[in-house]
């Protein structure tokens, strides 16, 4: 599964919620990514239902550009679950 992309710019220098809702489907799965609770992208329907399912969530900065250069990120009250939590 590829996650969605946006270009709208990531808020800076203030906390930011950000929430990812994946339903999983083999063929109407979509993957959403919410910032303050606003829709900041979203992926058509495709198959989200991987081989070996759902094992590890990893947050934080996973891969950036080369140019990128080094940035500092605080995560605060991580949170998993079948339904939406919200930001409040």
């Amino acid at each position: 599964m590829t996650m969605p992309r946006t270009m709208s710019p990531f808020p800076r220098d203030q906390w930011t919620c950000v929430e990812v809702h994946i339903h999983i489907d083999a063929s109407a799965g979509i993957c959403e990514v919410f910032v303050d609770g606003v829709v900041a992208a979203q992926s058509p329907m495709v198959n989200t239902l991987p081989a070996m399912g759902y094992t590890t969530l990893d947050v934080g900065v996973l891969s950036a550009e080369p140019a990128q250069g080094p940035v500092e990120i605080f995560v605060d009250d991580v949170v998993t679950g079948i339904t939406r939590v919200g930001c409040d």
